[in-house]
């Protein structure tokens, strides 16, 4: 009995000693918390794998020269940085808390300008925390409502070289890389950003520019200073190739151009009163251009055609660079216009010294290159139409279906007649199964893009608000659409159907005029066989459903009431 109380003693006194010991070492310490540091390879010297509750914690990040740092414990940013002289590390400190911590850092290329350089950096890395480098590689500025516009680059190289077409203004891009939109806490593309009316087309424009600027291996070179007259000289000729491009260095040269162009143009003055383009005439432009001037500058003209005389321009960039001379011309175009032709010429000033060579101009027409050869297509079939415009390189067929009145337009790469967009007119129905369709603008139209089984690339576009079924169904599929994708989607851009006829919110509105009905959802049907609208009204206005009957151009044929 003795030897077992001895046992037993000894057995107790091990086991305060293992606790003590265990003690000493925190191991029983619920006041102390594990610490997990990503990105270990920084570390310009180890952590402990754990501390206790209220340590003050410090670390230390190797040193590169202009990056500057987001540190975060537990995905809190951690404001206050460490001021240490040292050219190996950077120092942060924080309080050890009640928990378990994991540390990360973000690195971002130079230091922050301004508080929206450094706001477009913090958002960015919170909502993408698996990007371990973020940069801002150029920051645009700040436009209408605190929209926010950079490239930030997160090391995403998914790409090499692509380009994407925003309000007219093509943007290219390489390594993966693209303008991004800061609005309201979240991230846009500048497409999506356009889309939504966060960006204005005049915020594009200058967006354009300054992005052209930055790339001038792309665009052809940099700004140069200028300065343009904007004169309408009316006089149509078929067979003109517009855009015509003159450099003119001399005032025998300019008497030359007057003299053989007065007979197809209106170049004279203008006396009287000035008509509604508030211009004045070309020989008052010229009246500046002297022996003076053309002593150490040149005179640049641009005479372009427009389909409707209330359409205006604005020469927004001209450029030098190693492929010659490009001239950046946005359009302005008004909600109601005129349908007269109308011929321009567009005098450009630019600085003193600018290159006096003609040999190598491109001009742009709202990102378009306008000497660029395309393609006009139309066909139409009863009352339906279908028109584009082809890139050149581009080639189509039409297909009529016998006995119907459907038809298709087929757009392809030359010599790829398997790889086509099937542009078609008839009745156009999609199965569920498997099937993801979203909203989408194409060109002026609402339409819906539809994408099967998670396919990388959409299967068919289906517009809406028109009268029989206009479609476009991708017969090409993800083994052309890498390569041709953004070419199609150019020429989509530029797709108009029903053209001339009035659509299913034309047949409401005039349904509601002749009601003045308040009806928000009238109930409304087309009659294909007999090109009729059928838009039956119910509301507070009108004296029980009246249904109207509306041919395809606008007009009530008759009232059922």
């Amino acid at each position: 009995m003795k030897k077992i109380m001895q046992s037993t003693s000894i057995l107790l006194f091990l086991c305060v000693l293992v606790l003590t010991f265990l003690v000493g070492c925190n191991v029983l310490d619920s006041n102390r918390h594990s610490i997990e540091m990503k990105s270990e390879r920084w570390l310009y010297e180890k952590l402990p794998s754990s501390a206790n509750v209220g340590d003050e914690i410090t670390v230390k990040i190797r040193f590169a020269t202009d990056l500057g740092y987001i540190f975060t414990v537990n995905d809190e940013r951690i404001k206050q940085d460490d001021d240490v002289e040292s050219n190996d590390y950077w120092q942060f400190s924080f309080t050890m808390p009640d928990e378990d911590v994991v540390i990360d850092f973000k690195t971002y290329d130079g230091f922050l300008p301004d508080p929206a350089y450094g706001t477009l950096i913090e958002t960015y890395w919170m909502q993408n925390l698996d990007a371990e480098h973020v940069s801002v590689r150029e920051y645009y500025g700040e436009y209408e409502n605190g929209v926010l516009v950079a490239m930030i680059d997160a090391g995403d190289y998914t790409a090499n070289e692509w380009s994407e077409k925003i309000a007219g203004y093509s943007f290219a891009y390489g390594d993966g890389n693209r303008l991004t939109v800061l609005y309201d806490g979240k991230f846009y593309t500048l497409p999506e950003a356009y889309e939504k009316e966060y960006l204005t087309k005049e915020n594009i424009s200058e967006i354009f520019l300054k992005y052209s600027d930055n790339h001038s291996e792309v665009y052809g070179g940099r700004t140069c200073e200028f300065s343009a007259q904007y004169i309408r000289t009316d006089g149509y000729h078929d067979g003109v190739r517009y855009p015509v491009v003159t450099v003119i260095h001399s005032v025998d040269e300019l008497n030359a151009y007057y003299k053989a162009n007065k007979d197809k143009y209106s170049l004279e003055r203008r006396t009287g009163t000035i008509s509604s383009d508030s211009t004045i005439g070309f020989l008052d432009a010229c009246d500046k251009y002297d022996e003076e001037y053309f002593e150490d500058q040149i005179l640049l003209m641009v005479l372009l055609e427009e389909g409707s005389g209330s359409i205006r321009h604005k020469v927004e960039r001209v450029a030098n660079g190693a492929d010659g001379i490009t001239v950046d011309i946005a359009t302005i175009v008004p909600e109601i216009g005129t349908c007269d032709m109308a011929e321009w010429h567009i005098l450009i000033e630019p600085e003193v010294g600018f290159a006096e060579d003609a040999d190598d101009i491109t001009v742009y027409i709202d990102g378009r290159d306008a000497t660029e050869k395309i393609t006009e297509v139309y066909h139409e079939k009863g009352y339906a139409n279908i028109s584009l415009t082809l890139k050149e390189g581009w080639e189509y067929d039409i297909v009529d279906e016998p006995d119907t009145k459907e038809f298709a337009v087929n757009i392809y790469p030359a010599g790829q007649k398997d790889n086509k967009l099937r542009i078609y007119f008839g009745f156009f129905g999609v199965c569920g199964t498997g099937l993801k369709q979203e909203e989408i603008k194409l060109g002026k139209y609402d339409a819906w893009m539809g994408t099967y089984d998670n396919n990388k690339v959409w299967d068919f576009i289906s517009i809406k608000d028109t009268f029989g079924d206009y479609a476009i169904i991708n017969e090409g599929g993800k083994k052309w659409w890498s390569e041709y994708g953004d070419e199609a989607m150019q020429i989509l851009a530029t797709l108009k159907v029903a053209d001339g006829y009035v659509s299913e919110a034309g047949a409401i509105q005039a349904a509601k005029e002749k009601a003045d009905s308040a009806d928000e959802d009238p109930k409304v049907e087309f009659d294909s066989e007999k090109a009729l609208w059928k838009v039956t009204l119910s509301g507070k206005n009108t004296s029980g459903d009246d249904t109207f009957i509306i041919d395809v151009h606008g007009n009530i044929v008759d009232i059922i009431e």
